[in-house]
């Protein structure tokens, strides 16, 4: 983890140039699963790391047990 330190007005620009950086290695399958997100309000959830469908309600992936963090 770390801190990086930008003005408000660059923030955005930041940004984008951090996400490319790191997602400039991923292969396309893997870049669709980092852009994936939990609606926790949905009665199934799907794990962004294995794809795993489950039920609503637990704080890990019961196939690949990916925290996460709710």
């Amino acid at each position: 983890m770390f801190s990086l330190a930008v003005a408000s007005e660059t923030k955005d620009q930041a940004q984008q140039v951090l996400d490319a950086h790191w997602q400039k290695d991923l292969s396309p399958e893997e870049r669709e699963i980092s852009s994936q997100t939990i609606d926790v309000d949905e009665e199934t959830w799907t794990c962004p790391a294995c794809l795993t469908p489950f039920e609503r309600g637990p704080t890990h992936c019961p196939a690949c047990g990916l925290y996460l963090g709710l």
